[in-house]
């Protein structure tokens, strides 16, 4: 009974074994053909399981301040960041920086971050992916889930400085309002980044009321 009202339209997920009558949409973005051209140079050139790949411009419709530049992200396994870095160095690709991950890398990253990538117009970020993150295929092209995003953008307040604070809140509240939120993408991808109980606090004491 459950599998005919999840297919008619009648009832939608929000976590393992819970539902709600209440429909929104399943967000999916709007991929430019930018991105779709890298992705499609890449994989033609490396035989990659999965490379996710997404733009911060997507946040946008979340918020009221729109950040002056859209961040290509490209998260790959560990093996194959440097190879693919350089790859689209070759490509005449400028703004392209390399985040390995080490903690040892965190203060010259962030002093990266601040020196270069806030002056750049569209930067591109090649970092190491997170096993069993959320994502879906569109137009061929493996994104994040909208549940991977906002962890994402709460966890790593380094990359994602433009979007903390207030407009945190604010991307959060909207996307609550707008799609369909799968409780248990969200906090079991959370979990993996060790953010799980910091970001159920941050939602209950700033989102859900």
């Amino acid at each position: 009974m459950l599998y005919k009202l999840k297919i008619n339209g009648a009832i939608q997920n929000v976590g393992r074994g819970v539902y709600t009558i209440f429909s929104k949409p399943v967000y999916k973005p709007a991929i430019s053909e930018g991105l779709k051209m890298l992705y499609r140079k890449i994989k033609k050139k490396y035989e990659l399981d999965t490379i996710i790949s997404w733009e911060t411009k997507w946040l946008n419709e979340f918020m009221i301040h729109q950040p002056f530049h859209s961040t290509i992200v490209l998260e790959l396994d560990q093996d194959s960041l440097e190879s693919v870095f350089y790859f689209l160095r070759d490509m005449g690709r400028r703004d392209v920086f390399l985040r390995r991950g080490s903690k040892s890398e965190k203060q010259e990253f962030e002093e990266l971050i601040n020196s270069y990538l806030s002056e750049s117009q569209n930067p591109t970020i090649v970092q190491r992916s997170i096993a069993r993150a959320p994502a879906i295929t569109v137009d061929k092209i493996t994104v994040p889930t909208l549940e991977k995003m906002l962890v994402d953008i709460y966890s790593d307040p380094i990359l994602f400085n433009a979007y903390q604070g207030q407009e945190l809140s604010r991307i959060f509240s909207y996307a609550y309002r707008r799609y369909n939120i799968n409780s248990s993408y969200l906090f079991n991808y959370a979990a993996r980044r060790g953010k799980e109980q910091a970001l159920k606090d941050f939602l209950h004491e700033e989102i859900l009321p």
